[in-house]
């Protein structure tokens, strides 16, 4: 099975060669408030659950909502094919910069979620601190093709971003970073294990043993049942395909891991168990549990995206 991830990771990689269609001026357009504080009310107004506004102001920042809306960064609609699907995505970058390392994004959520304004925002302080930052909506979400399947050939339509992001010339091809958040934390894992060149990645809540996890929570098995069309030999292996505890030995790169100390969607043992098998491993690695945090690491985000900041400064 792993040799033939390998040759799926490299065989896409290759395949997102072809065409690809960016469409600027996304940033304003997607910022269509006024002013910041219509912002914040406009996410309220949107957030399904109770709604902490100091958090959210921490975590999305006046400076970092003003650039999307001056265009000091830029934001572009993304689309492009993957196992001819037609996928869609964005790709955040500064106006001006030249050799900017490349951050590939992997966002959370399951189903119809989708990249929102907030996470705009959130990648603009990237670009703010000189990266160029692509991401996607995966397959079955925000207007792409195709079905989710939590971690199965939608892994695919992460390592496709690679051959996109490098066709920008203000890129520096040598330097590709990941962070991931929940389900793309355990997305990009994968694909870093086996074949996406990125020098070093950070998550943020990701699941990372998925059979110690459905022990705590038997509806995320429900969940697989419903999503994963490799559902039975996936059960069978003990969920080991979207599992880094099973490969760990793969990830050659440096690895953040984060996580919120009282996150009741994906519990923080997991970060733990996959950093005790990278310390068995001899991996370079750093763990970090956020007491009293929740999944989204709400308020600290901000926090968590500096100290990955100076992670990756180590590795470039």
């Amino acid at each position: 099975m792993r040799a033939a991830l390998v040759i799926v990771a490299l065989t896409v990689l290759a395949l997102a060669q072809q065409a690809f269609a960016s469409k600027p001026g996304l940033g304003p357009a997607a910022m269509p408030q006024a002013t910041y504080e219509e912002f914040v009310a406009a996410a309220k107004e949107r957030f399904p659950g109770p709604f902490d506004d100091a958090a959210f102001r921490r975590d999305h920042l006046v400076s970092d909502w003003k650039a999307m809306r001056t265009s000091e960064v830029i934001a572009s609609d993304l689309t492009y094919k993957v196992d001819g699907l037609s996928i869609t995505g964005v790709v955040v970058r500064p106006r001006a910069g030249k050799r900017l390392p490349i951050l590939i994004w992997a966002r959370g959520g399951v189903g119809e979620a989708r990249i929102d304004p907030p996470q705009l925002v959130e990648m603009g302080w990237w670009a703010r601190h000189g990266y160029l930052v692509i991401a996607s909506n995966y397959r079955g979400a925000g207007g792409s093709e195709g079905k989710d399947e939590f971690g199965g050939a939608d892994v695919n339509d992460l390592v496709a971003l690679v051959a996109i992001a490098r066709k920008y010339r203000q890129v520096d091809v040598r330097r590709i970073y990941g962070v991931g958040f929940s389900r793309g934390g355990m997305m990009l894992l994968r694909a870093a294990a086996f074949g996406l060149p990125v020098r070093a990645l950070a998550t943020a809540g990701a699941p990372t043993d998925l059979a110690s996890w459905i022990g705590e929570r038997p509806d995320v098995d429900a969940l697989l049942r419903r999503m994963a069309p490799d559902y039975e030999p996936e059960r069978r292996s003990g969920y080991c395909r979207r599992s880094a505890t099973c490969w760990a030995e793969r990830l050659a790169v440096p690895v953040y891991l984060a996580h919120g100390g009282d996150d009741r969607s994906v519990p923080p043992s997991q970060a733990v168990l996959l950093s005790k098998r990278l310390e068995q491993l001899g991996r370079p690695h750093r763990l970090s549990i956020l007491d009293g945090a929740d999944h989204g690491i709400s308020g600290r985000r901000m926090q968590f995206f500096e100290e990955v900041h100076r992670f990756f400064s180590t590795a470039r």
